[in-house]
């Protein structure tokens, strides 16, 4: 069973990880695999997976802060924040099974889409110590900063970014009619029916709705937040 402990405090947010050691395993100093969640960096949550735990491995799924009002930088920060906190012997000792701890000299670090920000995050900044393998999916890649041009260009009505439902003004007015005040969160889960529609008027529709929108007209989620552009995006370095 995944249990979960809190990595870091930023006021009375709490970001999380889940984490579960091979049951399989009895004793011994363990690789770990980290997994960062998708959700376009502004929605998503710690998920659970098994395959680890045939290779002898501890499994984690860590949060972060989300864009919105949180930054770039402030995922950075909580990369930093999340390997020293799984690397010190107090979170082995603390929370995995008695004979059980963690090589802080084998972790890797497996994401998804959005997550890639934060793995790429992990591995080039100063996060001691720094996984010993990163392996993307479908994530951003290369100078994502060059990439700015597709993004603030109007695409119409059409770009839907492969979702089948597309977002029309109707579906966001009641979110860009004024700027949105927005306390930091760390964990926002997102659910998809299966004709590519979004369920529920839960936090995690209205983010994800907003961003595909701006995607479409170029009209930037930040001016439709009422936030700063400047400290969105950094380079991890």
């Amino acid at each position: 069973m995944m249990q979960t402990a809190v990595y870091s405090r930023i006021g009375d947010l709490e970001i999380k990880v889940d984490f579960q050691a091979p049951p399989s395993v009895k004793e011994g100093v363990l690789p770990s695999i980290v997994f960062i969640h998708g959700g376009g960096m502004i929605a998503g949550c710690c998920q659970a997976a098994t395959s680890a735990h045939r290779k002898g491995m501890v499994f984690l799924s860590a949060d972060h802060r989300l864009i919105h009002p949180s930054t770039g930088l402030d995922i950075i920060e909580d990369m930093r924040t999340l390997f020293a906190f799984l690397s010190h012997p107090s979170f082995s000792t603390k929370h995995l099974p008695d004979g059980i701890s963690l090589d802080p000299a084998r972790l890797a670090v497996v994401e998804a889409s959005g997550g890639g920000y934060a793995a790429m995050a992990a591995a080039i900044s100063d996060a001691q110590p720094k996984p010993k393998a990163v392996f993307l999916l479908y994530a951003m890649g290369g100078d994502f900063l060059e990439l700015c041009d597709h993004w603030i260009a109007e695409k119409g009505p059409t770009a839907h970014m492969g979702l089948r439902h597309l977002v029309d003004d109707g579906a966001v007015a009641h979110l860009i009619d004024r700027p949105l005040i927005l306390d930091p969160i760390a964990e926002c889960p997102l659910k998809q029916r299966p004709d590519g529609t979004f369920g529920g008027g839960h936090v995690g529709t209205l983010r994800w709705l907003i961003r595909f929108r701006s995607y479409q007209t170029a009209e930037p989620v930040l001016n439709q937040l009422g936030t700063d552009l400047g400290w969105i995006w950094a380079h991890p370095s």
